[in-house]
């Protein structure tokens, strides 16, 4: 997608410091964007934001935040409120993965992946479409997964997380669409992030050769169904969970 579509607009990504986070925050402002990122490393955030300004030549902004921390979350949202009110677009990205048997994965583990995942998104959400309101308008795409539709033995903490994102979308847009709020999700497959370094390569290729399309997907391939979904060709999808799975999903 080369095409300015999102020029004028103003984005937030969180966890936009690597994976898919960093590739959808490059893509949006590849569209135009201007682009705010998270990390939970402000220096971390601040570097990626210096090179996706670099590299598309948009403005972009580097910002910190820990996504276990509701305090930190509201006054963040409350700073974007107040220098960055026209807020259009909202893709809540950022996420850890949980992984163990399920009969042995500690609580404070699982407690650990539902604050980010779930808790976590659930308040940027929240604070977003507090600012999109008043405008009318807005666009709010969540990340889910293709575990919550299928389960995976071994993911059951992070398969009930993003489970609740894939339920948060859909009541969400029916709640924040009488006030110009769109709200989707994309759900990845199986993608080459750093996210996959648990796995032995050879249980990867077989996951590839599993796929219809014969590979695993990239970042690149969810950021450009993000960015979709964030623009106007997606202006009457609301309440949708978009797969990007190569097919994996029956």
């Amino acid at each position: 997608m080369t095409s300015l579509h999102l020029q004028g607009r103003t984005a937030l990504v969180t966890g936009g410091t690597r994976g898919i986070g960093r590739a959808t925050a490059h893509r949006l402002a590849q569209a135009g964007a201007t682009v705010l990122l998270t990390g939970r490393s402000e220096q971390h955030a601040k570097a990626a934001a210096e090179e996706v300004q670099a590299r598309h030549g948009t403005t972009a902004i580097g910002l910190s935040l820990e996504m276990t921390d509701p305090a930190g979350i509201e006054a963040l949202m409350a700073r974007i409120a107040e220098e960055h009110p026209e807020l259009d677009i909202l893709v809540a990205n950022a996420g850890v993965m949980g992984v163990g048997a399920l009969g042995s994965i500690p609580a404070p583990e699982v407690r650990s992946v539902v604050e980010v995942n779930v808790l976590g998104t659930f308040a940027v959400l929240q604070g977003a479409a507090r600012i999109m309101a008043p405008r009318g308008r807005g666009s709010i795409v969540l990340l889910t997964s293709l575990v919550a539709a299928l389960g995976v033995p071994g993911m059951a903490s992070y398969a009930a997380a993003k489970g609740a994102i894939a339920a948060l979308t859909l009541s969400a847009a029916q709640e924040l669409g009488p006030q110009g709020i769109r709200v989707n999700a994309v759900a990845p497959g199986t993608i080459e992030t750093d996210m996959l370094a648990p796995y032995p390569r050879a249980v990867l290729d077989q996951t590839a050769a599993r796929t219809p399309l014969g590979r695993l997907g990239t970042a690149e391939d969810v950021a450009g169904a993000v960015a979709f979904l964030a623009g106007d060709d997606a202006s009457f999808i609301t309440g949708h969970i978009l797969a990007v799975d190569g097919g994996l999903q029956p």
